[in-house]
């Protein structure tokens, strides 16, 4: 009996550990750690997966005007939209504040993922009090390529994600398009203003 209780109690230590208790989704740690296991699969079977970095848009402003409580329910309702998306081979985690990463094995499945994360945050809202909050998010996507640590993948999928925040928000950018427009700049096919 005493040995059931001290394992369940390591248990238990180590869901609070590796868990954000807000959405009930693994943690920074416990998501990178798992999509660095990934991340190694994938190379050794010769697959391509994808890295989606998503951010809730705009919401200090929901923290301002609903309080902690409605930034809150807001968090959580992005958690229960994203975990009813994804599928059982998908890795999800809650990263930091308003960030979440989702780490797919294939780079179609992460990209259909994306749209419908993005299409149902906009077709939902929370109910917080009697008023609605809306809820969208801006997502960056990083495919597997030179990028083959999680630290990689989610820098790379950051720079899409900072162009899509800076771009309008509530859409989705993918790495590959900053490289093509960067290369074509560099070409002289386009001039930056």
């Amino acid at each position: 009996l005493e040995l059931l209780r001290t394992h369940s109690l390591a248990e238990t230590a180590r869901h609070i550990a590796t868990t954000d208790q807000l959405t009930g989704l693994p943690n920074r740690s416990a998501v990178l750690e798992r999509i660095g296991k990934a991340i190694a699969e994938c190379t050794a079977e010769g697959r391509v997966g994808a890295l989606l970095y998503i951010d809730l848009d705009h919401f200090k402003t929901i923290n301002d005007h609903y309080g902690h409580s409605g930034g809150d329910a807001a968090l959580q309702h992005a958690a229960s939209i994203m975990r009813e998306t994804v599928t059982p081979e998908m890795i999800l985690g809650r990263i930091g504040g308003e960030e979440f990463v989702c780490f797919a094995p294939d780079s179609a499945a992460a990209a259909a993922a994306a749209m419908a994360i993005i299409v149902t945050l906009r077709a939902t809202s929370v109910d917080h009090h009697g008023s609605d909050i809306a809820v969208t998010a801006s997502i960056g996507v990083a495919v597997m390529g030179d990028a083959i640590t999680p630290e990689a993948l989610l820098a790379n999928a950051d720079r899409a994600l900072y162009l899509a925040k800076s771009s309008g928000r509530d859409r989705i950018v993918h790495h590959e398009d900053i490289r093509i427009v960067e290369d074509a700049v560099l070409r002289g096919q386009f001039t930056r203003k």
